[in-house]
């Protein structure tokens, strides 16, 4: 269970991923990946059916650095 200090350290984190400077969200999404690999990916999954398409391409483009553990749980 995520505590609330690591409940506001992952939303400044995903702030930062969808931030448009690519520096900043790079080092966002290698953090995310790493320390909250599970809810970071579940929200990705989740940002695919967002109508808002930048989010939606962000969510892709992270998804797809995932590699073969995004396919799996695509296919599922």
């Amino acid at each position: 269970m995520i505590n609330s200090l690591d409940s506001n350290k992952y939303i400044e984190l995903y702030q930062d991923f969808l931030h448009p400077n690519p520096n900043i969200n790079s080092q966002a999404f290698l953090i995310l990946r790493k320390e909250f690999e599970v809810k970071f990916m579940n929200n990705l999954l989740a940002n695919l059916s967002e109508e808002d398409l930048f989010i939606r391409r962000k969510s892709i483009l992270a998804l797809g650095r995932f590699g073969e553990k995004t396919l799996k749980l695509i296919l599922i």
